[in-house]
């Protein structure tokens, strides 16, 4: 009688004098069992990439807890920052330490609810932060020089590219022309000259069949981002037959210079930096002069002219029977910075 008493308990209320002094409904199973935790964020679905540089995370609870903290969350490749929440929802800013892969996940037993179930493990969120690409294919992804190109994009060849300059038109990108391969590449186009014809000044140059040259004080501020100098010549079919290079301080700071003075420190005269030159490919180069050379040998785009010496070096890119090398009739000649 005692066993049916106790099944009684279980399933209904004893009622006496009008009052319920036990209830089955007042019964309360024992909670076992374990909160979860959800990971997102707001700026996509685990998995995605992204040029952000922070995400926005939050952390939801099954649960209340009262022991969450941002200890309990495993970071690889970034650290968090702005934690905040309380019961089941919680927030926190991530930041990437390095372009890559990133991941985020609390791991199990690292908080409980409120009657100390611990928690399982919660889903791995995965993000990649990626680099804007800046490979000069396109005024989007405009890069700085034509040697930070190849430098980021060793694979590039020679051909027209986009870079920028906040010093020049505001930053707005602009095309240039690069020769990926000579000495490893990333040389810039400043003109391209001769062929019979005189050679006119243009914002850009984009090929070594045009005949144009930079204007000078868009070149005194590409030159400031560069530290070489080459100078090329040759035949119409051969445009860069004959080519010398110089890593000398003193030819780039002379397409650095502003200055006017004849045979000044904006002409490769000044401190002989054409003494710096050495050849690359093709024949050798005469710079002697015999005479005080002409009155606008000041600056680009007349940087040499070897006064007195008809097969020596009369550099002016905008002459129309002069290949950087000699008064060779319909030649052509360029000059290159990076």
């Amino acid at each position: 009688m005692k066993y049916m008493y106790i099944v009684l308990l279980s399933c209904f209320s004893i009622t006496m004098f009008g009052q319920t002094i036990i209830s089955a409904g007042a019964y309360s199973a024992e909670d076992v069992t374990s909160p979860n935790i959800t990971i997102s964020a707001a700026e996509g679905l685990s998995g995605f990439s992204s040029l952000d540089t922070s995400i926005a995370l939050t952390f939801t609870v099954s649960e209340s807890t009262y022991n969450f903290v941002v200890g309990d969350v495993t970071v690889s490749n970034g650290s968090l920052s702005n934690f905040s929440g309380t019961g089941s929802l919680f927030t926190a800013t991530f930041t990437p330490t390095t372009d890559g892969a990133t991941s985020i996940q609390v791991l199990s037993n690292t908080f409980s609810d409120g009657v100390g179930n611990a928690n399982t493990a919660s889903n791995t969120f995965t993000w990649t932060k990626t680099t804007e690409a800046t490979d000069g294919l396109t005024s989007a992804t405009a890069s700085s020089s034509a040697y930070q190109i190849k430098q980021d994009y060793p694979s590039s060849t020679d051909g027209i590219y986009w870079i920028s300059n906040a010093s020049i038109n505001g930053g707005t990108p602009f095309q240039i022309y690069a020769d990926m391969t000579t000495d490893g590449g990333g040389w810039m186009l400043l003109n391209s000259s001769g062929g019979g014809s005189a050679s006119s000044q243009s914002e850009t140059v984009t090929s070594l069949g045009l005949r144009r040259y930079i204007p000078r004080t868009r070149v005194e501020i590409l030159a400031l981002d560069a530290s070489s100098v080459m100078l090329a010549s040759g035949p119409s079919n051969n445009k860069n037959q004959h080519t010398i290079i110089s890593t000398d301080s003193r030819p780039i700071s002379a397409l650095r210079s502003s200055s006017t003075s004849r045979e000044g420190a904006a002409t490769f005269h000044y401190n002989s930096a054409y003494t710096s030159f050495t050849i690359y490919s093709g024949s050798s180069w005469s710079w002697s002069k015999t005479c005080t050379p002409g009155s606008d040998t000041t600056g680009w785009p007349t940087l040499y002219h070897a006064c007195g010496n008809a097969s020596g070096v009369h550099y002016k890119p905008l002459n129309a029977n002069a290949t950087g090398r000699d008064w060779m009739s319909g030649g052509w000649y360029s000059t290159w910075i990076r």
